[in-house]
């Protein structure tokens, strides 16, 4: 304050004794406010950034003195200077711990309005970070050559930072697109990996949409779990071998896989359900020191991600067949959601073993169908009656052509003899003449 009011004596000595002209305002009983706003950015942490401070509703302003303040844990002030645009005749600009100082004073009014200044700074941590306005002093110089302060507002602004994805370690989830009905892999990955000994992250989920099944640690971290006590958080913890820690060369490291059932009652093809990444007593990893002693990595960030149920493909098992007497039918379930789908049907016969006069035959009955280029089949088998043992040609009656068959069948000619059957129709062992009078016989009763 005393270093402006300095400059404000010096600005009203200069105005009173020399002969430049000077474009000087009337006071007035109620002055409007001016304000300044501090423009709000998104960037990655490292970066340099620049935020714009806009002046708004002036109209004349001989001098002014601001602090931007800022909070150091998140931002610092960077190599590149900031800046004041307006009021080259005097113009300074300082910095501290947690702000950058502006003082400007002109011998003419200003009367314009815009960028009044650009703050520079250095993203140094992931967050969101709040960037306000503290005006020590704005005045104007009236027509009496006397200073007549301005009333003020401020607007502040903000600086959202991301973590460097290409830097920084940090955990990430990866839910992979889910079909409807079936349970869910939530993969937990590690990226920018240095070389640590262990870890402990929670997983958070709505409860009342999803439930935790099971999980389990992957082999780079042998002891390790994954276990759910408190509704909607599911706690993974792992720990490698002492003598193969985990990273140290930044490749992405697989932490732990879990499995989870979508309890939603009203879910769809469509539905999405969020996972995010917490740390557990803000311990997300470890490594150990020359002595093997813990020793804690705090500086880590996450990244959550969004499970999206999607129409599956169905997964078939083989046919299954039913037989209503002659006739089959066949289906096949999906293993995933139960549809079945009917199948069409074709059915064959074939006599595979024929009757005799001593014996039954099988007819045998094929059902098949045809699905995604394999053939499926089924089969039912019929018995066949013994065959009329004097119906030598099989035409179901026995008749004076019996009689002729047989006739030709002693001539050496056997053919239209039925399959199977025997011509030795009186139990002899041989066929004869004595076998055409047996048949006579039975055609005269």
């Amino acid at each position: 304050m005393t270093r402006f009011r300095v400059l404000s004596i010096f600005l009203t000595m200069l105005m009173l004794f020399t002969f430049v002209q000077f474009f000087t305002v009337g006071s007035s009983a109620e002055e409007s406010p001016i304000t300044l706003t501090v423009g709000s950015v998104e960037c990655e942490r490292g970066d340099d950034i620049t935020i714009p401070v806009r002046l708004t509703g002036n109209t004349h302003l001989n001098g002014i003195q601001f602090r931007v303040i800022f909070d150091p844990t998140m931002l610092e002030v960077s190599q590149t200077a900031s800046t004041l645009e307006r009021f080259s005749d005097n113009r300074a600009v300082s910095s501290g711990e947690n702000y950058i100082e502006f003082i400007g004073t002109s011998l003419t009014t200003y009367t314009g309005n815009g960028t009044l200044a650009n703050v520079r700074l250095k993203a140094i941590k992931a967050g969101q970070s709040a960037l306000t306005v503290e005006v020590i002093e704005a005045y104007y110089v009236n027509r009496d050559y006397e200073m007549v302060d301005l009333p003020c507002t401020t607007v502040p602004g903000t600086v959202d930072t991301s973590f460097n994805s290409s830097t920084d370690f940090y955990y990430w989830l990866d839910a992979p697109a889910t079909p409807l009905n079936q349970q869910a892999t939530i993969y937990v990955y590690m990226s920018n990996v240095p070389t640590i000994y262990g870890f402990s992250l929670n997983v958070n989920f709505d409860p009342e949409k999803v439930e935790f099944v099971s999980g389990e640690t992957s082999d780079i971290f042998p002891w390790g779990a994954a276990v759910c006590k408190e509704a909607g958080k599911v706690r993974v913890f792992g720990a490698t071998e002492i003598n193969a820690p985990a990273g140290g060369d930044g490749e992405d490291v697989l932490a732990a896989t879990l499995v989870f059932n979508v309890i939603d009652p009203d879910k769809h093809v469509g539905s999405t359900y969020d996972f995010s990444i917490s740390f557990y007593n803000n311990e997300p990893a470890y490594t150990l020191d020359e002595d093997n002693h813990t020793v804690k990595i705090t500086d880590v960030y996450t990244d959550g991600t969004t499970l999206r149920l999607k129409a599956h493909v169905h997964t078939y098992g083989e046919p299954t067949f039913v037989w209503d007497g002659w006739t089959a039918s066949a289906s096949r379930v999906c293993s995933y959601c139960g549809n079945a789908e009917q199948l069409e049907v074709t059915v064959t016969d074939e006599v595979t073993v024929p009757p005799s006069a001593t014996q039954t035959g099988i007819k045998t009955y094929t059902a098949s169908v045809t699905v995604d280029g394999n053939v499926y089949t089924d089969t039912k088998t019929e018995v066949l009656p013994v065959v009329e043992t004097y119906d030598l040609n099989g035409d179901g009656s026995t008749n004076i052509r019996d009689v002729t068959l047989l006739l030709n069948v002693l001539s050496g000619f056997s053919d239209g003899l039925a399959a199977g059957v025997s011509t030795d129709l009186n139990g002899s062992g041989l066929t004869d003449i004595a076998d055409v009078t047996a048949l006579l016989n039975h055609l005269a009763g």
